[in-house]
């Protein structure tokens, strides 16, 4: 899926290594804004140590920061304990226009 918005912020993040593998592992989570009579905001979630790192450094180079921007994300449900939780993986963005 995509969508058009404006990048406004990193508004999470959290790091860790695996247990189970012993590797380093990163999610960062950024707030998209989609403007028009009734603006909408939407929550991804980034994944990857490099990914995260990558996000970042599009958004601190950006120098425009009202530039629209085009995410690519997946919408997945995750079960835990008999509950279900939406998860909006962003796994690409680039500069758009309106």
């Amino acid at each position: 899926m995509e969508i058009k918005g404006i990048l406004k912020a990193k508004v999470g993040d959290t790091s860790g290594v695996s247990q189970r593998t012993g590797n380093q592992w990163r999610t960062t989570e950024w707030l998209v804004v989609i403007p028009g009579q009734y603006v909408k905001k939407i929550k991804f979630e980034v994944r990857g140590v490099e990914r995260c790192k990558q996000w970042e450094d599009f958004f601190n180079g950006m120098p425009d920061k009202n530039a629209p921007v085009l995410v690519k994300f997946e919408i997945n449900a995750d079960e835990y304990e008999g509950k279900w939780y939406n998860r909006v993986e962003a796994w690409d963005i680039s500069v758009s226009q309106w």
